[in-house]
């Protein structure tokens, strides 16, 4: 897997607490924000974090954000998305929006002890993507962040799949049954 070079400093802050991120991100040129985990105030805590980056004067910030990102998105996801990358725009910094689609190794957690995924899904196509492959990305764009300021780059897999074949796929790969129930 490709590293950057150095020997980072760490530090801690949540993406609540806007005074330890202020603290945590000065100095910082350059910002890799994967997104928070999905919570009920998660767009606060994203847009207090997105705050103390520009209060510290970050200077480019590279987000992980969601493929579908819109502001009337049917998937949760989206709009949450959609309000960062709103935040991000407004910042004053210079931006590089990450749009993962679903990543295609989380497939598996996505079904119970027998090996059921059950959703909504229907016969519905995804072009999952490897978060691996998103790190390699992640890892270009932060490499040379001024080439990529003020992109928005789509990251999927090479084929759309629906649950029902995601799960003939994965109980070929690993070996147990898995199956899809609508």
């Amino acid at each position: 897997a490709p590293r950057l070079e150095g020997d980072p400093e760490v530090v801690e802050a949540t993406y609540a607490d806007l005074d330890a991120g202020r603290r945590a991100l000065a100095g910082v040129d350059v910002l890799f924000m994967v997104s928070a985990a999905e919570s009920p105030v998660r767009r606060d805590e994203h847009r207090r974090f997105i705050r103390a980056a520009a209060e510290a004067e970050v200077g480019h910030i590279v987000y992980t954000s969601f493929a579908a990102a819109a502001p009337d998105a049917i998937f949760t996801l989206g709009r949450d998305h959609h309000d960062a990358e709103e935040a991000i725009r407004a910042s004053g910094m210079a931006w590089t929006l990450l749009r993962d689609s679903f990543y295609s190794d989380f497939f598996p957690m996505f079904a119970d002890e027998q090996g059921v995924v059950r959703g909504p899904a229907g016969e519905g196509r995804v072009s999952a993507v490897a978060r691996a492959d998103v790190a390699d990305v992640a890892v270009a764009v932060l490499r040379d962040p001024g080439a990529h300021a003020g992109e928005v780059l789509t990251l999927t897999g090479p084929e759309a799949f629906s649950v029902r074949e995601a799960c003939a796929r994965m109980t070929t790969a690993l070996g147990r049954p898995f199956s899809y129930v609508e």
